[in-house]
């Protein structure tokens, strides 16, 4: 269902602002999409700008030109140290072995995983010290484990990744590599970066064959989300010039999400996954396509997928907004 509803911005000194929610728009459902849109007339020199801030996801665009992205439910902030990952929210973690592979001849070497959450050790997928329960190099993967709730802000985490190699029946550990070390046998990728081009040694897969799903076809570049981290390790050998060092003997993907939120009504408890705090603006002088005196417009599209009460906030200083074509209209379905 649809419905029609006006956005208003109140004059504050000279700026516009909406300081609201467009949940009594949407009636009793918490999960719902709204655009709006304005028209304006560029005054080259005058400063304007559009800010806008939401606890849900937000984009905005200028003539069909997206120049805000505050989309992507679940995502916090977080720095990376050498390697190791330091929450700057509370967030919920997961930890995923996207694949694994390194071995001798027709013999695959066994790999363990083990993570550090603050001062507490996760084995997530079998014992990091047993070669056989731990081991995820089994062609079983991508597999996904939780890492922990409400993990606390300046929380940090590393992964750790080891090899084995067989004797007889037996293996005996041959490399560990921690992420948080500054180890040059790690590598650390965020949405945006390059995927190392470097061909799995002995007919093995190589890195980008795992990361086949995280990379955009034609730009090449990793495609996650910005609160993901991906590390591929090296866990043969440290002389980076041997073709053995294909840095895909173990790929993983860290994610952290905001927290759950629960709601609860006289029948159903229901939980669902939080929206991401974010506040964005753009200067309308960095935007080159914008002609002096000339009419423009904004659209604005609003996304609460959560189930919980959302908020939105739109500031501007566009003296001429709506002026050109009047026009204040939002839809909702």
């Amino acid at each position: 269902t649809s419905s029609r509803s006006s956005l208003s911005l109140a004059k504050q000194g000279s700026t516009f602002v909406f300081d609201g929610s467009l949940d009594a728009a949407a009636g009793t459902s918490k999960n719902y999409t709204a655009q709006a849109d304005w028209h304006f007339v560029y005054e080259k020199d005058s400063n304007w700008y559009i800010d806008v801030g939401s606890n849900a996801e937000v984009w905005l665009y200028i003539d069909g030109m997206l120049v805000i992205d505050g989309g992507g439910v679940g995502g916090v902030k977080f720095d990376i140290t050498n390697g190791t990952v330091v929450t700057q929210e509370p967030c919920d973690a997961s930890v995923t072995i996207v694949g694994a592979a390194i071995g001798s001849g027709s013999v695959n070497w066994p790999v363990t995983t083990r993570v550090k959450v603050g001062s507490s050790t996760i084995d997530p997928f079998g014992s990091f010290t047993s070669s056989t329960a731990g081991n995820v190099n089994d062609n079983k993967n991508p597999r996904t484990a939780s890492l922990g709730s409400n993990i606390a802000a300046g929380t940090s985490i590393s992964v750790l990744g080891q090899s084995w190699e067989p004797t007889g029946k037996t293996a005996s550990s041959h490399m560990i590599v921690d992420s948080g070390a500054g180890s040059k046998n790690v590598k650390v990728l965020r949405n945006g970066d390059t995927c190392p081009n470097i061909a799995g040694f002995g007919n093995q897969a190589s890195a980008s064959t795992f990361l086949a799903p995280y990379i955009d076809p034609t730009s090449k570049k990793i495609t996650i989300q910005p609160n993901q981290i991906i590390y591929l390790y090296e866990l043969y050998t440290t002389d980076y010039s041997s073709a053995a060092a294909d840095f895909q003997d173990l790929v993983v993907l860290v994610t952290l999400n905001r927290p759950a939120v629960t709601t609860t009504t006289t029948s159903t408890t229901t939980t669902y996954s939080a929206a991401p705090s974010m506040s964005q603006r753009i200067d309308l002088s960095r935007i080159p396509w914008l002609e002096d005196h000339s009419d423009h417009q904004i659209t604005l599209f609003f996304a609460n997928r959560t189930g919980a009460a959302s908020n939105l906030r739109i500031e501007t200083n566009i003296s001429t907004l709506n002026l050109a074509n009047y026009r204040t209209a939002m839809q909702q379905d």
